[in-house]
Formats: structure tokens, C-alpha cells, sequence
């Protein structure tokens, strides 16, 4: 058996209160806040966290490749990936490689990653501007995710990957010339029809090429950038309301509804779509949750990068001398 073995994420500390940005925009903002990076930070040291945390979970397993997608290159020509390569200490004989410049990067990442036949890593990370007031500059955020995959003798499957389906079809719905630093967007109602039209499309052959229909789904995660597109896939979709979650948009669950930064690559909302909101009921399971590292500063398995570590990072850069923290058993 084949599939996702480790997982991780990193947002920043830092935040912006979107409140404030009508005030200063003249418009746009709304209620909550945005993950924004540290001066020190960049999408290769936020893939790195990200990178450290999915490999926590599979410790064992031999990486033979780097899939790393991000929009924000600190770089051109040179690879970033090796940066991720250097910083978890691979060895010489592991690929590194870029897939830069698109929001869908992150999918091809992880296809890439999942046809290995060794274990491979996948990671994303973004760093994201908008034009001031506008509709990115308040869904956006930074952050980083990262997917360790591999077979059964490199970890234990957490999630095994079943038929990949791909559906594609050429208009411009988000764009950006080479030198520009922000996003330019098409009106979203035309592209919430042709990728609604697509998304169905690309369900319909997915329920066949798996043999099940939407009656037998117990989750569905629609995961894009554009918010009244995944909406419109997931209410079309036929699976039950309750199963069904447009991410990066409002999640929709049998209790509550929530919200969540929509990063350009998407892999850290369907990181934690999948692994990172699953409730914890033993006591042994507490490595799941943030509690204990924001108590007592433990590093566990999943991290938005609390205050400790934020001052931490930053006081390093400063040159102070950095605390210790404590390692789960």
C-alpha cells in the first residue's frame, strides 16, 4: 500500500488585522486576521518548518526526492528545492526539484512525489501580496505544507492514495507577468462557471474510475483559490452537506463552520483538512494537539508557530541565543 505517511505545516505568528485595512485601503478588509511572514522568513524557510514537521511523523523513512511549489521563489534559475534538501540534512543522492510560478504547483508536486517509487516529499509554501483593499489581500496568507509520502515498510499509511483523475481546460482566471508583484483576477462568476463546469467533470470520472458514488463518500475536500468555484463544486457535487468541505472558503461540518487563510498552493489547507482537525479522545493522542507546546513549548507534530517560537527565530536573527525546547517522548 501506497500514500501520505507524514504531514506538516507551518504558519507564521505574525498577523494582520483585517479589520484595519479598510482604514487604510479605503475599502475591502473584513473580521479576523491573516498569517503574514516574519522579516526573516521566505518560502523556502517556511517549506523547511513545514518539511521538519511531516518528517517527525515518518523519522524512518529514506527520502529519495524533493518536490517543492510555491509561487514566491526566493530564487530564478537557481533550484530552491536544494535549499529544503540541504536544510533537513538529505543525502547527496536525492533529487531536488522546482515547480514554480503557478497556484497549481502544489498538485503537481504531489503527483510527482506519489509516482516515486521511493519515498518522496512534497512541500509548498507562499508568500502572498494583494492589491490593497483587495480580495487577496484578506483570503490570502503565508504559510507552508508539506506530505511525506511512501509504502507500508517506510511508515504507517495514513491516507492511501486511491485513482488520480485530472480534467483540464485553458482560460485565464488568475495571471501574473514575470516581474509583477501582485495577482491579476477575472470577475469570479465567469470562473466559477468553468470551473464549476470542470469540477463536475473531473468528479463524474472520478466516481467511475473508483467504482462508488457520491452516497458512498464520507468526505469530500474541494480545495482551490477560488472560493465561489469550490463552493459550487461541493453543493453540486451530490455527496451529503454534512461529508462535504470547500476549503479555503468556509469547511462545513455536522457542528460548526469555519474559516481558513487560503494559501496559493492550497497543500497546507488540504493538509489540515485531512489530518490536522481530527480530534483527539485518548490521552496518548495529545501530540496531535498544540496544548502542550503552548504550555510547556514542547515541539509536536503539527505546528502554527506560536510566540515562543516566533520570538525565538526572531531573537536569532538578532543574534541572541535561542531557548530550548522540549521533544515529545
Amino acid at each position: 500500500m501506497h500514500g501520505i505517511i507524514g504531514f506538516g505545516g507551518y504558519v507564521p505568528y505574525r498577523r494582520l488585522d483585517l479589520t484595519t485595512v479598510s482604514e487604510v485601503a479605503g475599502g475591502g478588509g473584513r473580521k479576523g486576521t491573516r498569517s503574514v511572514a516574519s522579516f526573516d522568513e521566505d518560502a523556502t524557510t517556511m517549506a523547511v518548518e513545514a518539511a521538519r514537521v511531516a518528517r517527525r511523523r515518518a523519522p524512518g523513512a529514506p527520502i529519495d526526492s524533493v518536490w517543492f511549489a510555491t509561487v514566491a521563489p526566493p530564487y530564478l534559475d537557481k533550484t530552491n528545492a536544494t535549499v529544503v534538501q540541504a536544510a533537513l540534512r538529505l543525502p547527496m543522492e536525492c533529487g531536488a526539484y522546482d515547480l514554480v510560478g503557478s497556484v497549481r504547483g502544489a498538485m503537481g508536486a504531489l503527483r510527482a512525489a506519489a509516482s516515486q517509487p521511493g519515498p518522496a516529499l512534497a512541500v509548498a509554501a507562499d508568500v502572498r501580496t494583494g492589491l490593497a483593499g483587495g480580495p487577496d489581500e484578506s483570503y490570502f496568507g503565508d504559510g507552508a505544507g508539506a506530505l511525506v509520502l511512501g509504502g507500508e515498510s517506510h511508515g504507517e499509511v495514513l491516507a492511501e492514495l486511491g485513482p488520480w483523475v485530472s480534467v483540464t481546460g485553458e482560460f485565464v482566471d488568475r495571471w501574473r507577468t514575470p516581474g509583477e508583484q501582485r495577482s491579476r483576477v477575472w470577475e469570479e462568476r465567469f470562473g466559477e462557471v468553468r470551473y464549476g463546469e470542470l469540477g463536475a467533470e473531473a468528479l463524474g470520472r472520478l466516481w467511475k474510475a473508483a467504482g462508488i458514488g457520491p452516497d458512498d463518500v464520507d468526505h469530500l475536500i474541494v480545495t482551490g483559490t477560488h472560493g465561489r468555484a469550490c463552493r459550487a463544486v461541493a453543493q453540486r457535487s451530490k455527496v451529503p452537506k454534512v461529508n462535504s468541505y470547500a476549503t479555503c472558503t468556509v469547511i462545513r461540518g455536522p457542528q460548526r463552520a469555519r474559516r481558513w487563510p487560503r494559501f496559493a498552493s492550497c497543500l497546507w489547507t488540504l493538509t489540515w483538512d485531512m489530518f490536522g482537525h481530527r480530534r483527539t479522545k485518548e490521552p496518548g493522542d495529545w501530540k496531535w494537539r498544540s496544548f502542550r507546546h503552548y504550555a510547556l513549548r514542547e515541539v509536536g507534530l503539527v505546528e502554527i508557530e506560536s510566540e515562543w517560537t516566533a520570538r525565538d527565530r526572531e531573537g536569532q536573527a538578532q543574534g541572541e541565543r535561542a531557548r530550548v525546547f522540549l521533544n515529545p517522548g
